[in-house]
């Protein structure tokens, strides 16, 4: 047994944790740097379409991705944010299953933690974004590229404030709710998916994973649980099992010898690499593709977790931070701040579009450092603003009131 992998039991490592170790386990830092890419991924497949204007609208079951070459296929942004799913049910919906069985779990500090995850993010980066799709449209609606572009055919003011309620309360992948977009913010979509998803997740989990609660209350959980997910529609509810499957990597056990771990995991990465392909090359009915794609994804993390040693600061240790960090801020802000940076050099600049690379190169460093400026504002505080919070509004449970996991429905 002794040549088996073992994966320590406290899996989830916070951003702060991240930042003060000089030491972290290898697979913390392949998973931050498969996050920070998937970011850029979806970044550069919006640059590339408001700059070449190559692309049409996807297919895919939520009918808001873009698919960049082939027209049709697996659009690689739509790929990444099936990635981000499969990320989140790992570290999400692994530290509620941890917290569950040493019956720790509390509905009122799980709940500030993943609202201040999600807001100190998304309020700056819709009050921003509202500013600068102004300012596009105030000082540069005459450009050809304004009026052509995918993005910008949905700018026509400031949103209403029904529609910033609608965002800010992660309604607007629900069809009960006719949501137009959020000015040319088209990727805040998965995020209303997240929000649900943690929401789903933890009464799941109690339902199945506690001791402590009666049929009863299960079955009231349960009726919960379909209520719930009947309300957020089909587009939330049928992708649920793509986040499911992180969960599923967490839960497993670590069974994989090491003398074996280097050559499964490149085994499991071309897999993924491969189904990419095939599934952009091949298109297939959007949800099952979802579901396949994120199944080979999964596949790769499980692999990947088995790498416990730890690794000391170094190059790829601060790639991976560098990257990982702001990917959060990054796919909350960047298509805004695109459009205004693509608009700004169509209007003084219209030749430098004869040279796309170019343009796009500028664009980008554009737009990622201030990014980085707006990561260490406001998501980078996250943990901070939390606390503070915390300390004000939530009562710290006794030791009587943390042991019956009934005490925090």
């Amino acid at each position: 047994m002794e040549n088996v992998a073992d994966v320590p039991p406290e899996q989830i490592i916070t951003g702060t944790e991240r930042e003060r170790n000089d030491r972290l386990p290898a697979f913390s830092l392949h998973l931050d740097l498969i996050r920070g890419l998937a970011a850029l991924v979806v970044f550069y497949g919006h640059l590339h379409l408001i700059v070449t204007g190559h692309g049409s609208v996807g297919g895919d079951v939520h009918g808001l991705a873009i698919a960049t070459h082939p027209v049709g296929g697996t659009a690689l942004p739509h790929a990444a944010v099936v990635v981000f799913f499969v990320l989140s049910g790992y570290l999400v919906g692994g530290s509620v299953l941890r917290d569950v069985d040493r019956q720790r779990f509390s509905w009122s500090s799980y709940t500030l933690r993943r609202l201040t995850r999600l807001w100190t993010v998304l309020i700056p980066a819709m009050v921003i974004g509202t500013l600068l799709d102004l300012t596009t449209k105030r000082f540069f609606s005459t450009t050809r590229f304004f009026h052509t572009g995918y993005f910008t055919s949905h700018l026509n003011g400031a949103p209403s404030l029904s529609n910033f309620g609608r965002y800010l309360f992660f309604l607007q992948a629900i069809d009960w709710f006719q949501t137009p977009r959020f000015g040319t913010n088209g990727a805040l979509w998965s995020l209303s998916c997240e929000f649900w998803y943690y929401l789903f997740f933890p009464i799941l989990a109690l339902c199945f994973s506690s001791s402590h609660l009666s049929r009863t209350v299960r079955c009231g959980l349960a009726a919960l649980l379909v209520a719930l997910m009947v309300f957020a529609g089909p587009r939330i509810s049928l992708s649920f099992p793509i986040w499911l499957f992180g969960v599923a990597a967490y839960s497993m056990p670590a069974k994989i010898p090491k003398k074996a771990q280097n050559p499964l995991n490149g085994a499991f990465a071309i897999l993924f690499l491969l189904v990419l392909y095939v599934l952009r090359s091949r298109p297939l009915p959007p949800l099952l593709a979802d579901y396949i794609l994120a199944l080979s994804f999964t596949v790769l993390v499980y692999g990947l977790v088995h790498r416990s040693d730890s690794v000391r600061r170094s190059l790829y240790f601060r790639l991976s931070h560098a990257l990982a960090l702001p990917s959060y801020t990054l796919y909350a802000c960047h298509i805004p701040m695109t459009v205004l940076s693509a608009a700004f050099l169509a209007y003084e600049f219209p030749n430098i579009f004869r040279h796309p690379a170019l343009a796009m190169t500028l664009i980008f460093v554009t737009v990622f450092a201030n990014v980085v400026i707006l990561y260490r504002l406001f998501e980078r505080n996250t943990d901070g603003i939390r606390r503070f919070i915390e300390k004000r509004m939530v009562r710290q449970p006794t030791a009587q009131v943390q042991a019956p996991i009934l005490t925090s429905l």
